[in-house]
């Protein structure tokens, strides 16, 4: 295949590049491969001699001809839009059949792209073209494949609108530029808020952002027409990824004759269901005024269960729901059943057939007869638990010491804060002991990193086992530690406690084939004796515990007050 850089090259206004096209337009000219330009109209300016010997047309048959003329029936629109890409963006890949003179037609692989000799020049379009050979019924395929997509699209009795994460209009049905009035050249690029009411396009603009987050969206809106006519839609959104990009899927359906709306949405609903039948997520329908409720076998999946395992019913579903859930779940759907809300969301845990539970988002939609009563019930289920447990470790890490697990500073003072409001409320005492590990910073010079991080972690095991029921043990950083002590009946409470902490360090840690002598050095602050708020407990015991520093470590120290 010839190089795409021959055709820049070709292109090209500047006279080094230009010398340089010119042994590239005798490659152009001799090789196998299709090459030719044409204006952003689809216009002939130049053929290679092999489109001319493969099509078997002379030269002069096709300048200033529209290759329109010469493609596929089936392919002339989807080309045209082709040629509109290439404008807009870059270089595109395409298939297409071109009418050789006897009248068959010939596949193509197309890459096209857009090309300005200048900048004020207008630009043209450059196709190399290879002939499908061998394979050409496995691309015939694909290519048939997109086609019975296209054609679902285009015969949506609604419009159709792609827009990327930009709210760019990239793809959309002739029913869109028919209501629109606008053309396809103009829509390319265009933003859906465009054909919104300028009082509503904020609104609109908020709950398509609300699309890409939390997934479906659907409600009336009326569309703007170029001529100004207001049109009242039902639209429904859907988010889907393409390209590795977030993009929103849109249909709707003309509320101008509302008998039939409905009836549309749902054809319209269930031809699109056949491109997000990929999606991880079950869906249920309740009759309920048949009180029959239809589970897709796909969400029975998710929870281990065969089809037949799980009855077809509300009370086959509520068997399943986590007894601590059970309670919010019901108060949710009955406020739901007795409201005026059409949509909802409801986060709980089903028990997996293993035993295990799952944790499940459930969102749809009521439908309500015109008296407000609900007569169906629909939805999907879709599994979070990975996304539960991440928040979980999240959360954990947030509180937490990631060396030791301990208690991290925000826990230590959340804990501390609500020890003495209890304190104060109920008029009993509370301790805090700061605890510093002696001559630490040598252990670390001497055996290193990987001895300072398990005699850390080791030290936070000591420190647990001497603590009381309700006591807390956080790590402030480095080799210092800080302890609550609440609810303390005598002040002698703390003591016994610190003594403990102490003895805990009498014995060297066995790190590897070492035993490496660690003592501990602590000081004690008693509220309210020693203080009535956080800053001057911690203030007081950390004086303390220096002191204990100052004559001798290894032993423990209570609070003195100058």
């Amino acid at each position: 295949m010839v190089e795409k850089s021959f055709i820049a090259g070709i292109s090209s206004g500047d006279p080094q590049e230009r010398s340089d096209a010119f042994g590239q337009h005798i490659i152009l000219d001799t090789t196998r491969d299709v090459y030719a330009k044409l204006d952003k109209k689809g216009i002939f300016q130049y053929a290679n001699p092999s489109f001319q010997k493969i099509l078997n047309y002379s030269n002069d048959e096709l300048m200033d001809k529209s290759i329109v003329d010469y493609l596929h029936p089936d392919d002339r629109d989807r080309v045209m839009q082709s040629f509109v890409e290439m404008e807009e963006s870059a270089s595109v890949k395409t298939f297409f059949r071109f009418r050789d003179r006897t009248g068959h037609y010939i596949w193509f692989e197309i890459w096209g792209g857009a090309i300005q000799n200048g900048e004020n020049a207008e630009k043209f379009i450059t196709l190399l073209c290879r002939e499908i050979a061998g394979n050409e019924h496995a691309e015939e395929d694909i290519f048939v494949e997109r086609i019975i997509f296209e054609k679902m699209i285009e015969g949506m009795p609604g419009i159709f609108c792609c827009v990327d994460d930009q709210l760019q209009i990239k793809k959309w049905n002739k029913n869109f530029e028919r209501v629109s009035g606008y053309s396809a050249q103009e829509l390319y690029g265009m933003s859906p808020l465009v054909f919104i009411a300028a009082d509503a396009r904020k609104f609109m603009e908020g709950r398509l952002d609300e699309a890409f987050i939390r997934g479906e969206i659907s409600g009336e809106a009326d569309f703007i027409s170029r001529d100004g006519r207001k049109i009242p839609y039902l639209f429904h959104i859907y988010p889907i990824i393409l390209q590795n990009r977030m993009h929103l899927i849109g249909i709707g359906i003309d509320l101008s004759n509302c008998k039939r709306a409905d009836e549309e949405l749902r054809k319209s609903k269930e031809r699109f269901d056949i491109a997000i039948a990929g999606l991880e997520a079950g869906v249920w329908d309740w009759d309920m005024l048949e009180d029959t409720v239809v589970y897709s076998a796909q969400w029975k999946g998710m929870l281990g269960y065969e089809d037949a395992e799980i009855e077809n019913s509300f009370n086959g579903w509520k068997k399943i729901w986590h007894p601590d859930d059970a309670a919010d779940i019901e108060k949710t759907i009955y406020d739901l059943l007795q409201g005026e809300s059409e949509r909802y969301e409801i986060v709980y845990r089903c028990r997996h057939k293993s035993g295990d539970w799952r944790w499940f988002v459930t969102r749809g939609k009521i439908l309500r007869h015109e008296g407000n009563a609900p007569y169906r019930w629909v939805g999907t289920n879709i599994d979070i638990t990975q996304l539960k447990q991440a928040e979980e470790k999240i959360q954990y890490l947030a509180y937490h010491d990631s060396l030791t697990d301990l208690p991290n500073r925000k826990l230590f003072f959340d804990r501390l804060g609500i020890a003495l409001a209890l304190a104060h409320r109920n008029q009993s005492s509370l301790a805090i002991l700061m605890l510093d590990l002696d001559n630490f910073k040598q252990v670390n010079d001497t055996f290193g990193h990987a001895a300072r991080d398990n005699i850390l972690k080791a030290a936070a095991g000591r420190l647990t086992s001497v603590l009381r029921k309700g006591d807390t043990v956080a790590r402030f950083g480095g080799d210092e530690f800080v302890l609550i002590l609440p609810d303390l009946k005598e002040i002698d409470d703390a003591i016994n406690v610190a003594g403990k902490v102490v003895d805990a360090f009498r014995n060297p840690f066995a790190i590897e084939t070492r035993q490496i002598p660690v003592t501990a050095s602590v000081g004690i602050a008693i509220y309210p004796h020693d203080g009535t708020n956080e800053d001057d407990l911690l203030k007081n015991a950390d004086t303390a515990m220096y002191r204990v520093k100052q004559t001798g470590r290894n032993r423990y120290q209570a609070c003195q007050k100058d």
